[in-house]
């Protein structure tokens, strides 16, 4: 009797065990797992263009690069030709971009940027990853180009302090909001024919794309 009490204890706690494992299963597969990466709006109230943004690791992101025509400062459309602002946005100096993202929104710093690039992979493999599919904006090939951050990465060129434009459908430079010394700024860098993101010291009178990150 002693014998069959054990082996029934032994086979009742066999059956708990079992019992509380399927019960976790069950509970794992009806508690909803949050997508990591989903879209969403933005209507800058100060001129009413509506952006298009991505959530992604807590953190939100303008899909688009910025349009708004502030007041006073230095912008300028790329080639002074009005018709590339629909598509690529203004590009600003560094002083007018700290200062431009619309209201609960700001200028990225390094460690906002490196936290999105390196939760979709790391700089080396980012700079694909968010850039716009294809070569309707880019010029071929266009490497490694797959959008999967749904960053839309346009390549807005930029304006240099010789007043010169340039590199409009090779390059995508942003600015980000970390200073290197009184004259230079970072700026972030996809490329045409590169997958990686890459970085830069930038004069801060030079012209540059801007996206902004929700605070």
């Amino acid at each position: 009797m002693k014998n069959l009490y054990t082996k029934l204890t032994f086979l009742a706690i066999i059956l708990s065990l079992a019992l509380s494992i399927s019960c976790k299963k069950e509970e794992e597969k009806i508690i909803p797992k949050p997508d990591p990466m989903y879209f969403d709006s933005l209507i800058d109230s100060r001129d009413g263009i509506v952006y298009k943004t991505v959530v992604i690791n807590n953190q939100e992101w303008m899909a688009e690069n910025l349009k708004y025509k502030p007041i006073s400062g230095n912008f300028w459309a790329f080639d002074d030709d009005t018709s590339n602002i629909a598509t690529y946005g203004y590009l600003y100096d560094w002083a007018l971009a700290c200062t431009s993202c619309p209201s609960g929104w700001r200028l990225p710093n390094n460690d906002d940027w490196e936290t999105y690039y390196n939760y979709i992979g790391g700089d080396e493999k980012a700079g694909g990853k968010m850039k716009e599919i294809g070569t309707s904006h880019w010029l071929s090939p266009n490497t490694s180009a797959t959008n999967e951050a749904g960053f839309n990465g346009l390549p807005g060129g930029f304006r240099n302090h010789y007043f010169d434009y340039k590199y409009l459908s090779f390059f995508a430079y942003y600015w980000s909001k970390t200073e290197y010394d009184n004259n230079r700024a970072y700026a972030k860098i996809l490329s045409y024919n590169r997958a990686d993101i890459g970085g830069e010291k930038i004069e801060k009178t030079y012209g540059i794309s801007v996206r902004c990150i929700k605070e």
